[in-house]
């Protein structure tokens, strides 16, 4: 227990002189092993190796150069057993199937080693995988076969994938954490397959290849550059071995069984000099010097007598006594049974005391030394160097300090080894006792990481997720509850479930059924679902229990919460409303939308903010309910313009969106509008007369439009006598007066009363009488199809009626009539022709008169009917194309005041008196009947 004092098991082991046998050798320091040749005494036969395998196995022929780094010193027969992919159920499973060639080959008792290679993934998986834990059966009856025909058995410990395995990265990111669990993997089939009858070897291969990585990478380079030695092991694939990769493997094979040294062999394996030295250097430095702390191997035993047939009557069996020949029999031995296993609490302090027997016939000096699981500690508490007399006894004490489980190790159910050496000080002789510690299940679950507070809105769901861990050291099953807390505690309204409906929330538990089964340092994510009510406010708070079905240890818990938020937001649009140009009197319509943007069904209030004072009437709020992600129509806004808005006028109509409720405004929108021109003229007076010659006319016209606007006056006169028109000062006009007959004004004010003038001079010289007609056009600035039209005449007398004609026009002269009849009367018949003959005259003239003015008054009517039924285009281009009396502005005079007025007296006469101005009540009604 984390915490607590250590717990310490002492354990006495006493067992006089009784025989032992080898199940785990220790390494021998390299000085003790011979260089380059087989330990061992007499001739050395041929050793029958099989290598059983896949395509590792099978990749450039590693039987042959194997053969062939063998035959560099010594002899051996070389063959295989492979298939791609195996894995060692697999073989295991044909060589139990009677006939197969794996049954067949496997009964040959002439073999002296078979090499076992595993599928290239398996060996480093969890304990728990299926996959292993099969290949684990089958090795065992593969070497328990090996065992049946005398042979011995070896792994062929493969190397990590070159980058790491990208289909297994949760389990092998890289090649050296690859390399490890395989390492681990190999060692671990070995502990669990070797017992009292049979030891099961190691060839390193790949912790050879991990060799390589490591110096590359302490000499300065990079492993993974397309450069390196390291690189080249495999080929294109990453995995599969490339020739100097199977050439590895031969070293290492042939050192692992031999003993030998590899280097400076000579062989016929085409690789470069230089690059076979490499690979040779790293076989022997794994195998000699570098793998003492985790492997044994065979040519480290007693009675070592090669790997061939040659050997002694004993043959390559594995004893737990060494020595050299000169010593008759073993005299050290320790007093326990030898493979002995102890099942241990992790995080125990393990004493165990053992006896060791002198059985010589002298006293000797002993050194002891203990070896084991990697980071584990250990200590004596005996001394490490004694003298044990003769045919005595002496108590060896220690203590090994079994760890707590940290992130699943040590593994329960695992042997974790240990051996126990004693050397004679005085002479070669060694002995060891070999055992092994099981580390008891701890199942304990951790909860790594978990969500702490949900924020929903109003009738929503989401998911907490909550991960777990298996930081025990043995599979474990889990199970979760969850409790709803009242102010810290749990509420006992509400038992605890996997799913709890309580103050108008849901919650339940997703993907637990995964916690099922949970493996040594698997995490599980499983998640908490809440529902929140349709309600606007509110929380809960939920306790999560995972308790350890399988376990003691308490259940450990994390505390969640959901949280209510009512997230209130919304928007508004008008995209119906065209305010463009709105005559006054008239109205914009459209339709103002409201968009629940929130994450709730909200109400709001739509409220003015500002608008021109000639809008009256404007809708000053209105209320609009939406769902979520609703839109809804406020109202139908009906925008109106004052009659007497001026022209051009702008101005903003702007709403803002409220929360109801609320003094939040989440949203403004603004209308853009603004006023039409409605251009208006009328002529407000009109003077005229025609005397001494001349037909004068005056015009008072008014602006009644809605703003500023212009004038453009155009005057055509019937006759071409002097005339002209006379403008106000600053008209604008081009030429004289006389003659003139056109002029504009600008910015002429509303109701502004604007008054010019136009005359003609009477014809005297025409051939026959008639009428001169003076017709007046003016025309707005900003509608050019608004005019104004009047027309003035005078008549006059034809040359040949002028003796008889007044300025009134053609008379009957009532005296001479009367005159004549007197004479008549007076004269009697002479005179009743002359009067009968003037009479006729009188009548034909005063016929040719009435006739006359009739056809100049339908004339004169035609020609106006014409004029006023025209458009604006026809009068512009008739205007620019000079028409049929050609108008030419003339260069405004620069008159003064005075003069300009002595002059319009001098053509014009004297002003007549100002009549009386008219009601604006008849002004109005006459203006109507026009």
């Amino acid at each position: 227990m984390v915490g607590a004092a250590p717990k310490v098991i002492t354990i006495v082991v006493l067992l006089l002189f009784s025989p032992l046998s080898l199940a785990i050798v220790p390494p021998l320091d390299a000085d003790s092993r011979s260089q380059g040749s087989s330990q061992g005494q007499g001739e050395v036969a041929a050793a029958d190796i099989l290598l059983v395998g896949n395509s590792y196995t099978q990749s450039n022929n590693l039987v042959s150069l194997l053969s062939q780094v063998i035959s560099a010193n010594e002899a051996a027969n070389t063959s295989e057993l492979s298939g791609g992919g195996m894995r060692f159920d697999q073989h295991a499973n044909r060589m139990n199937t009677i006939g197969d060639q794996w049954d067949i080959t496997l009964q040959n008792t002439d073999l002296d080693w078979v090499m076992f290679q595993d599928q290239s993934q398996v060996p480093g998986f969890p304990r728990t995988s299926q996959y292993w834990q099969d290949s684990l059966a089958g090795l065992d009856d593969l070497t328990a076969r090996v065992e049946q025909v005398g042979g011995e058995s070896v792994l062929f410990m493969t190397w990590g994938y070159r980058e790491g395995d990208s289909s297994n990265t949760w389990r092998y990111p890289d090649y050296k954490t690859m390399q490890h669990h395989l390492r681990d993997g190999y060692v671990d089939y070995r502990d669990n397959t070797s017992n009292a009858l049979r030891t099961v070897w190691i060839a390193p291969v790949g912790l050879a290849y991990e060799h390589i990585y490591d110096e590359t990478v302490s000499s300065g380079g990079n492993p993974l550059t397309s450069s390196s030695l390291f690189w080249n092991l495999y080929s294109g694939d990453g995995a599969h071995p490339s020739l100097t990769g199977s050439y590895l493997t031969a070293c290492v094979i042939y050192a692992t069984i031999y003993g030998n040294n590899t280097v400076g062999n000579s062989d016929g394996v085409s690789i470069d000099a230089a690059t076979k030295l490499a690979l040779q250097q790293a076989a022997d430095a794994t195998v000699f010097n570098e793998t003492s702390g985790i492997l044994s191997y065979p040519w480290m035993a007693a009675n070592w007598s090669g790997p061939g047939d040659g050997a002694s009557e004993e043959g390559n069996s594995s004893g737990n006594e060494t020595g050299n020949t000169t010593t008759t029999s073993p005299y050290l031995s320790f007093g326990a049974n030898p493979n002995s296993s102890f099942s241990v609490e992790p995080g125990t302090a393990f004493r165990l005391t053992v006896n060791l027997s002198n059985n010589a016939s002298f006293d000797d000096n002993v050194s002891v030394a203990l070896a084991g699981a990697d980071g584990w500690n250990y200590s004596f508490n005996s001394p490490l160097n004694f003298s044990v007399g003769q045919a005595s006894l002496e108590w060896v004490d220690f203590t090994i300090q079994v760890p707590e489980v940290v992130n699943g190790s040590p593994l329960a159910g695992i042997l974790h080894h240990w051996s126990l050496s004693a050397e004679s000080l005085t002479s070669n002789h060694s002995t060891w006792w070999n055992f092994s510690i099981e580390v008891k299940p701890r199942h304990e679950i951790a909860i790594i990481t978990s969500g702490e507070q949900l924020t929903l809105a109003p009738n929503s769901d989401g998911r907490i997720q909550i991960t777990i861990k298996n930081i025990g050291n043995t599979p474990t099953r889990a199970a979760v509850m969850l409790q709803v807390l009242l102010n810290g505690t749990a509420d006992l309204d509400y038992p605890p479930a996997e799913r709890i409906e309580a103050y108008g929330w849901t919650i339940a538990l997703f993907n637990n059924y995964e916690l099922d089964w949970v493996d040594v340092g698997e995490e599980i994510t499983f998640e908490v679902g809440l529902l929140s009510p349709s309600e606007v406010t509110g929380d809960i708070t939920i306790e999560v229990k995972v308790r350890n079905v399988w376990g003691v240890d308490r259940a450990k818990s994390t505390v969640i919460s959901g949280e209510i938020e009512w997230l209130r937001n919304g928007s508004i649009s008008a995209g119906d409303f065209a305010c463009y140009r709105i005559v006054p009197g008239e109205s914009c319509i459209g339709e103002i939308a409201v968009v629940n943007t929130g994450n709730y069904d909200d109400s709001f209030v739509l409220e003015l903010v500002t608008s021109p004072e000639w809008i009256p009437n404007v809708i000053q709020s209105s209320e609009v309910s939406v769902p979520l992600g609703g839109t809804s129509t406020a109202t139908t806004y009906e925008l109106a313009i004052n009659s007497t808005a001026i022209a051009f006028s702008e101005g903003m109509v702007i709403y803002q969106l409220r929360l109801q409720d609320s003094q939040t405004i989440v949203d403004t929108l603004s209308i853009d509008i603004d006023v039409a021109a409605v251009p208006d003229w009328e002529i407000f007076e009109i003077t005229q007369d025609a005397q001494n010659g001349r037909l004068s006319v005056q015009y008072v016209i008014s602006n009644y439009g809605n703003g500023l606007d212009g004038i453009t006056v155009v005057m055509e006169v019937s006759h071409s006598p002097e005339q002209g028109l006379i403008p106000p000062e600053d008209a604008e006009y081009e030429g004289e007066l006389i003659g003139l007959h056109s002029f504009s004004q600008n910015n002429i004010t509303i109701g502004e009363r604007y008054t010019f003038r136009a005359w003609t001079e009477i014809p005297v010289g025409e051939p026959e009488n008639g009428t001169i007609w003076l017709n007046m056009t003016m025309r707005s600035t900003l509608e050019p199809s608004i005019f104004l039209f009047h027309s003035a005449n005078a008549t006059f007398i034809g040359l040949p009626y002028q003796t008889h004609a007044t300025d009134e026009g053609f008379t009957i002269g009532w005296e001479e009539i009367r005159s004549s009849v007197v004479n008549i009367w007076n004269s009697y018949a002479y005179t009743l022709m002359a009067i009968i003959i003037a009479g006729i005259s009188i009548h034909l003239a005063l016929k040719r008169r009435l006739k006359l003015n009739h056809e100049e008054r339908e004339l004169e009517a035609k020609k106006v009917a014409n004029r006023i039924q025209e458009n604006p285009e026809d009068w512009l281009q008739r205007f620019e194309d000079g028409g049929e009396i050609p108008v030419v502005l003339p260069a405004s005079p620069e008159v003064s005041k005075e003069a300009f007025v002595a002059g319009f007296r001098n053509v014009g006469g004297n002003p007549s008196p100002s009549s009386e101005p008219v009601e604006k009540e008849l002004f109005g009604a006459a203006a109507t009947v026009l």
